[in-house]
């Protein structure tokens, strides 16, 4: 189970070296040189679970050609860069120095420095992009490629205590003054525009940010109507190609500025022009019109300055409509040319390159992006498909309609569609390449680390875009890196980012938090904003459930069901929630059977399983099992759902005293959930169930591995699973009490359902710690547990079995401490859901007999 080793380790042809808080950019440009067939080595993404980092890293450094250093002012601070640096020049490598900021290196590093190549890319210094990077590094391989063909006589690098002598600083200074005046000069002389000989607009080349509108169909031919939306999509695609220009996606535009505004914009009245781009947060819009005129298709553009007004360009191009993407290619260019004179620095490849050849499936995506935007998700779902059968290779395509999917619940339909977009990927822009990188490796809880490096990267691209900060805060919370994902969703609220599942996401992040008033009014003010959407009053309706505010939770389910009258199970579940804190079990069931009517895999699932927890709470064993089973066939296939339910159905044998079939299911349920949660909380299961055959040497091992995967990964929930792991096998009860107590203080303040395959472990953690507390004779900390568990909302329903032994825990407290009225009520209440003993024989019998004890006492004093 430990996975690769060190000895597995990939190599690379160039190591990149730099500080961890560097590594958005540093990903970039590791992304960047991989797309132009050059292989890279960089941490933390090569490093194998479980490999030394130090042996991985001198072997990385070993194998390569040359070493890039991304120089900043973090890298030069850091010992483990330096210690990078030293061990390549040691192994003779050549290194190439890409500094980004104005940082000077300290003694060691300019020492060991002095005479290697540097490129200049500091921000305003125009000196060194990208592409001079990648043709530096092209360069520095051949030369190493040349040099094994040709050996020679062999030659030492230059001393570095002898290097850089003082004349030559001297040099050195007196040459960057010279050139920054003539870069002075230059940008202060005003240059005239070569057709008008006036002095050319500032702001052009000064632009950072564009709009793009939807192109106006002037030849009123209905036929080529779905080129509004294809000519916009056509350009964002073409200019997102420069690394230095922020086009704001067309999933940005419609998430913060309305559908009116945008087309006030594209049909050119000037009033709004301004309000549109306030709201979008760019300094131009970029409108357009098109034409057919005989055989011919005319397409012209036009950029303005929305701040002065001033139109800063018009371009017009036209050819044979089967020329479309040739005749935007050139317009493109043109802007491209016009806004970055030195535009040699920016990757430009034509657009049937980074989207796909055929005009027909083309049209079928722009067609399905229109549907998308306007929220028509279903109708725009078997327009995408056809488009991918006409280009299996059409990589936005493909992604376009996985974020479809993945927005209706369609799992496994997404999954399929971000791993072909996946595949494909290298046809893309930058950041939608990192974009569809992250939404792929998002899939699977072993790999959301690199989903989060890929976000990160292509929001260091560009900040702008605000569907990767979505999915970004999406998979954090799911790592339960709560208070991060807070801000990044929190970000997206203050920018108008108009998107579902923005504001419940921040919403659910605060409740975590216990700052329930506030995720309260987020959500009212999105009710208020878009009164008629049915997902805000469905979050709505869900918060305050899960927040025990029953009547307002039902009075929203009543305004979603208005809104959506066919139902969906998300509601049906709200409601089963709803009837399960008022313990009306009646009600709770009869909303399960809705879910098994209801055609989808996911309602079949979720019905099975909250089928299972009622016969929990009912004392009914073999039924609970029997529905834990129904629920692995939901499906019909292999996923992580299906490993969910096994493990289920694992942990109620272990619990119920059977832990060798538990360790079997367990082991069953890792297998089919690999890489997903479920593997991770199945290894917990397996190792308490050889606990309790007493096989404590196979049990300490999986210890050991969840405990390094805990490292690994880095977030609470993980490190929270190997805590309980010692705690239960804590070899006195003061180390339980440690372990048990550190896993507690890792929780939520409330227990909020971050991810549909990992419920919250409150109840479970709380319970296991009030045990610890008794078996240490801490009996007054013991009942305090017990009672937090019994009084909590959400956490109880999700863990009945926890949940109904904490009466029994209770009891146990109350009736050490002599409390004997308050013991004779907790026992009381757990024998009124187990009353045969099925789950928990020895406990029934405990309370039993309490309780006839208590009754016999009582009846003695009565007399």
């Amino acid at each position: 189970m430990n996975g690769r080793t060190a000895s597995d380790v990939k190599h690379g042809r160039v190591f990149i070296s730099h500080s961890n808080k560097d590594h958005a950019q540093a990903m970039a440009l590791c992304s960047m040189l991989e797309h132009q067939g050059i292989s890279c080595w960089i941490a933390p993404r090569d490093i194998n679970p479980g490999a030394s980092w130090a042996s991985t890293i001198i072997e990385a450094i070993s194998h390569c050609d040359i070493m890039v250093l991304l120089f900043s002012a973090h890298a030069n601070a850091s010992r483990q860069v330096l210690r990078e640096v030293e061990r390549a020049l040691q192994r003779d490598r050549k290194i190439l120095t890409y500094r980004i900021d104005d940082t000077s290196p300290q003694a060691d590093m300019e020492y060991f420095l002095s005479t290697e190549q540097w490129l200049d890319a500091r921000p305003g210094s125009g000196q060194h992009g990208p592409r001079e990077l990648a043709q530096s590094v092209q360069r520095l391989l051949n030369e190493s490629e040349a040099a094994v063909r040709q050996p020679g006589p062999a030659t030492r690098r230059p001393n570095r205590k002898a290097a850089m002598g003082p004349r030559r600083w001297q040099i050195g200074v007196m040459f960057a003054v010279l050139l920054s005046l003539a870069v002075a000069i230059w940008n202060w002389v005003p240059r005239l525009d070569s057709e008008t000989g006036q002095p050319a607009p500032m702001a052009l080349t000064e632009l950072q940010s564009i709009a793009v509108l939807p192109f106006e169909n002037r030849s009123q031919t209905a036929s080529i109507d779905w080129l509004s939306t294809a000519l916009a999509d056509m350009v964002i695609t073409d200019l997102s190609q420069s690394e230095t220009l922020r086009v704001l996606s067309n999933q940005e535009l419609y998430s913060t500025v309305s559908q009116e505004l945008i087309m006030a914009g594209t049909i050119a009245a000037p009033a709004k022009l301004e309000q549109l781009a306030s709201e979008a947060g760019v300094g131009a819009v970029l409108s357009g019109s098109y034409a057919q005129l005989g055989e011919r298709l005319q397409v012209s553009l036009s950029l303005t300055d929305v701040g002065s007004g001033q139109l800063l360009l018009s371009r017009r191009n036209a050819g044979p409509p089967d020329e479309i993407f040739d005749i935007v290619d050139a317009l493109t260019q043109e802007v491209r040319v016009a806004l970055r004179p030195d535009s040699s620095n920016v990757l430009d490849r034509d657009l049937k390159d980074v989207t796909t050849d055929s005009l027909a499936a083309y049209r079928l995506y722009a067609e399905g992006l229109q549907l998308d935007l306007q929220l028509k998700r279903e109708a725009a779902i078997p327009l995408l498909e056809r488009a991918v059968e006409l280009d299996p290779s059409f990589a936005m395509a493909h992604a376009r309609l996985g974020w479809i999917q993945e927005n209706l619940g369609q799992v496994s339909e997404s999954s399929s569609s971000f791993d072909a977009a996946f595949a494909h990927r290298e046809r893309l822009p930058a950041r939608e390449r990192y974009l569809v990188e992250g939404l792929h490796f998002a899939q699977s809880w072993d790999r959301y680390h690199r989903a989060v490096e890929s976000f990160e990267a292509a929001l260091a691209l560009d900040p702008s875009l605000h569907s990767a900060r979505h999915q970004l805060a999406t998979v954090l919370a799911k790592m339960e890196r709560v208070d991060d994902a807070m801000e990044h969703w929190q970000r997206l609220r203050e920018i108008g980012y108009d998107y579902p599942g923005v504001e419940s996401g921040l919403a659910n992040m605060l409740y975590a938090r216990d700052r329930e008033a506030e995720a309260e009014r987020v959500l009212l003010e999105a009710a208020r904003r878009q009164p008629d959407n049915a997902a805000v009053r469905l979050a709505l309706s869900w918060y305050y459930v899960n927040a025990g505010k029953l009547d307002d939770g039902r009075r929203q389910i009543s305004l979603a069901q208005e809104l959506e009258p066919a139902g969906s199970s998300f509601l049906t579940q709200a409601e089963y929630r709803a009837a399960l804190l008022q313990r009306d079990l009646d009600a709770a069931q009869a909303r399960s059977d809705d879910l098994l009517t209801m055609p989808d895999a996911y309602a079949q699932w979720l019905g099975h399983t909250n089928a299972a927890n009622l016969r929990v709470l009912e004392d009914q064993l073999t039924a609970a099992l029997e529905q834990l089973q129904a629920a692995e066939a939901a499906y019909g296939s292999e996923n992580a759902f299906t490993a969910m339910a096994r493990l289920h159905r694992a942990r109620v044998l272990l619990e119920s005293g059977s832990p060798q079939a538990a360790a079997g299911l367990a082991q069953e349920a890792f297998t089919s959930g690999a890489g997903s949660w479920v593997s991770w909380e199945a290894l917990f299961v397996m190792a308490r169930a050889l606990w309790a055959q007493g096989q404590a040497e196979q049990a300490l091992e999986l210890t050991d591995e969840l405990r390094r995967q805990a490292e690994l990964d880095g977030g609470p929930a993980l490190q929270r699973l190997a805590l309980r792991l010692e705690g239960y096998m804590a070899a006195d009860s003061q180390r339980a009490v440690d372990a048990f107590e550190a896993a507690a203080e890792l929780l939520t303040e409330n227990g909020v359902q971050f991810h549909f395959q990992r419920l919250p472990d409150h109840a479970q953690t709380w319970y296991e710690l009030g045990q610890a507390y008794l078996r240490a004779e801490r009996y007054e900390a013991a009942a305090t547990q017990f009672q937090q568990l019994i009084d909590s909302q959400i956490e109880r329903i999700m863990a009945p079995l926890y949940y109904v032994r904490a009466y029994h825990g209770l009891g146990t407290a109350q009736a050490a401490l002599g409390n004997t009225r308050a013991a004779a009520d907790a026992y009381a209440q757990f024998l009124s859901y187990w009353p045969r003993g099925r789950f928990d024989s020895e406990r029934v019998q405990e309370a039993r007999a309490f309780m006839r004890v208590n009754a016999q006492l009582t009846q003695n004093l009565s007399r």
